[in-house]
C-alpha cells in the first residue's frame, strides 16, 4: 500500500475589518491591513466596521440658491445663518422663509469673517472684509462698525470682552465691551509682533488667550487688558496657511499648515494628516487660502482644493480613533448652528454635512467606494490562490454592491479592476447578513498579491471580510 503523500498547498484564512480608514502616507504595502489605500463616502460611525457616510440635506427647502460669489457665511445667536453674497450681507429668516438683506453696498468677492460680540444684554453680529467693516445689532440694518484706528481685515477674534484685528504684523484690540472704540488710551490699542516671520495670517480665541498665527509662527497673548497683556512666541516654525481652516474640535484647535493640518491642545502643535499626506501635498502654494474646515461633536471636516483651483474634496478626521476617510463634495465655507455643521457649495446650495438621521443625499443614494491595501502572502517568495471570500454586511433592499481585484499595486482607474461579485450576489435585508464568494478558477490564481475594490450605491455597511486563499508549501 503506498504511502500517503502530502499535498504540496495548504488553505490559509484572514478575517478582518476594513474600517480604520485610508492611508497614503506610507507605501501601499506597508499599511495595515485594515487600513484602504482609497475610500470615498465611507466613515467610522460603526467602527471598527465601515459603512457608508451620514447623508446631507439642506438647510432649508425653501431656501434659495445663492450666487457662485459667496465670500462669507456665518451665524447669529447660534440659530441664525448669515451670508456675504456678492456685494449683499444678508441672513436667512426662517420665519418668513426669505433672505432679508442687511446692507448691498459691500466690495464683491472681498472675503470676510461673521462673528458675534455679547455685553450685557446687546449681541452684535460683526462683519470685516478688507474693504469694509460693519455690524447689525439685530434690530435695523447694518451700521458702521469702528472708528478711524480700527483696520480694514477679515482677521479678528473675540475674547475677553473686546475685539481682536490683525493687519500685518500689527495685532489691534478695542476698548472693553465697546466694539466701536479703537482709540482711547490705556483701554484699545494695538501690539505688534516683533518676531513675526511675515503677516499675520489667522486669529484664534483658544483655551483662554487669542493665539496668532503667520505662515511660520504661532504667538500667543495672555491677560485681560493692556495693563497684563503679555505675548508669547511659541517655539518652532510651525503657521497657518488659510484662516478658514482655524477650527476647535474635541477641546483641541486644528488648522492647515503647509505639510499638513495641525493639532494643537495647549502644549506644542503636532502634525495629524500624515495618512492623507498625498491629499494635502496637492495644494498649491496659491490655493492655499482656500482651504476650509468645520467641525461637529468629534468630526473635523477639511474641505481642499485637489484637482483644481476650486475646493472638490472634503477628508474627515474621526478626532476619536485617529483616522482619516475622504468625501466627495464642493463646500467653501463651514459654519456650525446647535449641533450641526453647514457647508456652502460651489452650486450655492447649504447643506447639514452630517444629519445622523438619513443616509441619501437629499434623497439621492450616496456612491460610496474602497481600495484595499495590496495583500501579500506570509512570505514575499510565496504565490497564492484565493479560492474564496466571506462577507458579513448590512445593507438595505435598494442598495447595491460591486466587488472587484487588481493584479495592479497602485491605480484608481476602473480599468485595472475585474469584476467578481455584484448585487445579486449578495443577499441584501437591512440586517447583517453573511455572503460567500466563490472566485472563478480562472482568476487570482497563484499571484504575488491583489487588492480588492468594494463600490456600489446606498446604505452599506462592511462588519467582517474573510478570505481563504490556498498557498504552496514551502
Amino acid at each position: 500500500m503506498a504511502l500517503w503523500k502530502q499535498p504540496n498547498y495548504k488553505i490559509e484564512t484572514e478575517n478582518k475589518t476594513l474600517g480604520n480608514g485610508i492611508n497614503v502616507g506610507v507605501p501601499s504595502f506597508d499599511i495595515d491591513k485594515t487600513e484602504l489605500t482609497y475610500v470615498r463616502n465611507m466613515g467610522s460611525q460603526e467602527y471598527p466596521a465601515i459603512t457608508t457616510r451620514f447623508g446631507r440635506t439642506f438647510y432649508s427647502t425653501d431656501m434659495t440658491s445663492l450666487s457662485t460669489n459667496l465670500s462669507g457665511m456665518g451665524e447669529r445667536a447660534n440659530n441664525q445663518l448669515h451670508f456675504i453674497d456678492g456685494n449683499t450681507w444678508k441672513y436667512w429668516n426662517s420665519t418668513a422663509s426669505a433672505f432679508a438683506n442687511l446692507t448691498t453696498g459691500l466690495t464683491a468677492g472681498a472675503e470676510a469673517h461673521i462673528q458675534d460680540f455679547v455685553t450685557g444684554n446687546n449681541r452684535y453680529t460683526l462683519m470685516m472684509n478688507s474693504t469694509q467693516l460693519k455690524y447689525w445689532d439685530g434690530t435695523s440694518t447694518s451700521a458702521t462698525l469702528g472708528d478711524a484706528a480700527t483696520p480694514f481685515t477679515n482677521i479678528f477674534t473675540i475674547h475677553k470682552s473686546r475685539v481682536f484685528a490683525a493687519s500685518g504684523a500689527v495685532l489691534y484690540y478695542s476698548a472693553a465691551n465697546d466694539i466701536n472704540d479703537w482709540t482711547t488710551a490705556n483701554d484699545a490699542g494695538n501690539i505688534s509682533l516683533t518676531q513675526a516671520r511675515g503677516d499675520i495670517t489667522a486669529l484664534v480665541e483658544y483655551n483662554d488667550k487669542v493665539i496668532a498665527f503667520t505662515e511660520f509662527g504661532m504667538h500667543e497673548l495672555f491677560g485681560s487688558a493692556p495693563t497684563n497683556f503679555e505675548l508669547i512666541d511659541v517655539e518652532g516654525e510651525i503657521g497657518c496657511y488659510s484662516r478658514k481652516s482655524v477650527v476647535k474640535c474635541n477641546k483641541r484647535l486644528y488648522w492647515y499648515w503647509q505639510d499638513g493640518i495641525y493639532e494643537y491642545n495647549g502644549s506644542s502643535p503636532r502634525k495629524v494628516s500624515q495618512p492623507v499626506d498625498e491629499y494635502i501635498k496637492s495644494i498649491s502654494y496659491a490655493n492655499r487660502s482656500k482651504v476650509a474646515c468645520g467641525s461637529v461633536g468629534d468630526f473635523l471636516y477639511i474641505s481642499i482644493p485637489y484637482t483644481s483651483s476650486s475646493n472638490d474634496l472634503v477628508l474627515v478626521f474621526d478626532t476619536r480613533i485617529n483616522k482619516w476617510f475622504v468625501d466627495t463634495g464642493n463646500f467653501d465655507y463651514f459654519t456650525k448652528i446647535q449641533n450641526a455643521l453647514y457647508g456652502a457649495d460651489s452650486t450655492g446650495g447649504v447643506l447639514n454635512m452630517r444629519d445622523e438621521s438619513v443616509k441619501t443625499d437629499n434623497g439621492t443614494a450616496v456612491s460610496y467606494d474602497l481600495i484595499t491595501k495590496p495583500f501579500l502572502n506570509k512570505y514575499n517568495k510565496q504565490r497564492a490562490t484565493l479560492t474564496d471570500m466571506w462577507f458579513i454586511c448590512n445593507a438595505t433592499t435598494d442598495s447595491t454592491i460591486n466587488v472587484s481585484y487588481s493584479t495592479s499595486s497602485t491605480g484608481t482607474s476602473t480599468s485595472l479592476f475585474n469584476n467578481i461579485a455584484r448585487t445579486t450576489d449578495f443577499d441584501f435585508t437591512g440586517s447583517d447578513q453573511q455572503t460567500r464568494i466563490q472566485i472563478p478558477t480562472t482568476d487570482l490564481q497563484d499571484l504575488p498579491y491583489y487588492r480588492l475594490r468594494i463600490d456600489g450605491t446606498g446604505d452599506v455597511t462592511i462588519n467582517r471580510w474573510e478570505r481563504d486563499y490556498r498557498v504552496k508549501r514551502r
